[in-house]
């Protein structure tokens, strides 16, 4: 896979079930914004590609699989809850994460949370993000941005982009993006699960409604 994402700095987690949809029966890929990094030099950081180590998203869910995450293990427990409506235990966690491929759109780590990239580094994440696509298909994508000024949702790009009406007057944007073979990926803009407004069992309800039914049992 690391030969056809050749121009990815942050390879996507992709769990062992991904390919063929694993609990959900369907191929989810989750789109974060960015690592978050106080330690590195910037430009060190962007002149040498491989710095950060290109495996760091699949050593952040490994961290966050095995309870080690210093910080941030919130955004990954509030998101599994959306996609199975409930709190799930340590073997539901596990079957979710093996079961989705997750992937942050900027290819460089900011220095801290709630910072925004600069304009050129969004620009520079489409190749990556396409590339990503093309090589994972996937049958559904939901990005932690549920639209507004300066989010990842008027970040993204609008090549290989057909815009839906929003779901139920509720200005929640969605679409679809087109694969290179033609098919088209329906794709939900979400709140991102670290904010304070966000609503588990609000989101619950919309990606259920997107059409995810999970097939996970309590």
């Amino acid at each position: 896979m690391e030969n056809k994402l050749s121009s990815v700095r942050f390879l996507p987690w992709v769990g062992k079930n991904y390919k063929n949809g694993g609990v959900f029966n369907k191929r989810i890929l989750v789109v974060g914004e960015s690592h978050y990094c106080g330690q590195c030099d910037r430009k060190e950081c962007e002149e040498h590609f491989y710095h950060c180590g290109r495996n760091y998203t699949e050593y952040t869910i490994l961290k966050h699989l095995n309870d080690t995450l210093e910080k941030g293990g919130k955004t990954y427990t509030t998101f599994e809850r959306a996609l199975v409506g409930g709190v799930p235990d340590e073997e539901i966690k596990r079957a979710i994460w093996n079961s989705i491929a997750f992937y942050n759109y900027l290819q460089y780590a900011l220095e801290k949370p709630r910072m925004k990239g600069e304009d050129s580094a969004y620009d520079a994440a489409e190749k990556p993000f396409f590339q990503v696509l093309d090589e994972l298909k996937p049958e559904l994508i939901i990005v932690w941005s549920a639209g507004g000024r300066d989010s990842l949702y008027e970040k993204m790009p609008q090549e290989r982009w057909i815009h839906c009406d929003n779901i139920d007057d509720r200005q929640i944007p969605n679409g679809k993006f087109i694969l290179s073979d033609k098919s088209e990926v329906p794709t939900l803009f979400i709140m991102h699960p670290s904010s304070s407004r966000y609503s588990w069992k609000y989101w619950y309800k919309v990606i259920k409604e997107f059409g995810l039914g999970a097939t996970v049992r309590y």
